[in-house]
């Protein structure tokens, strides 16, 4: 949180929502702390969209649950993966541009002026590498938008060296 907060975002609200009884996730730690500063980073910007000049009024809001029955076919080793535990960005900007919505995680899609559509490509490239599945939506009736990552549970037979 130290990095965020460094890069000008101390008018938005943070808020962490973490379990602490979740078990530990196979990931590369390396790999999920990148997806995780592009998604807040993101958040922080639609923040600054909806509340323009200090950002004062933006919320974030990072939660991690259990979510039973989230499952991923990978073709790579031929089996189903039950991805239990899940790692939530949201936010209250102004969502996500209709007309990029669907494309969202596709390469050189942006709907920022400077942008070059190449965060949440990578995202889903990095998340797809750890066997897990990125998704988002709007609830449009709270104001909030939803970034939700869905990764594994390391196990006694998998190399947790680089997990967070």
């Amino acid at each position: 949180m130290a990095t965020i907060r460094a890069a000008g975002m101390l008018s938005v609200e943070i808020t962490e929502e973490f379990d602490p009884s979740l078990p530990p996730v196979l990931a590369h730690r390396d790999a999920l702390v990148q997806v995780l500063i592009n998604l807040i980073s993101n958040a922080r910007d639609a923040c600054f969209d909806a509340f323009p000049e200090t950002g004062e009024g933006g919320q974030i809001t990072i939660r991690t649950r259990y979510v039973g029955g989230h499952m991923f076919s990978t073709n790579r080793r031929g089996r189903t993966v039950p991805l239990p535990i899940e790692v939530s960005v949201s936010d209250n900007g102004n969502g996500i541009e209709h007309e990029v919505k669907d494309r969202l995680f596709e390469p050189f899609v942006t709907s920022k002026q400077s942008g070059q559509g190449l965060g949440l490509a990578l995202v889903r490239k990095l998340v797809r590498e750890m066997n897990g599945t990125i998704t988002h939506e709007r609830e449009r009736g709270r104001g909030l938008t939803h970034f939700r990552l869905h990764l594994p549970i390391a196990t006694a037979d998998t190399n947790t060296k680089d997990r967070p």
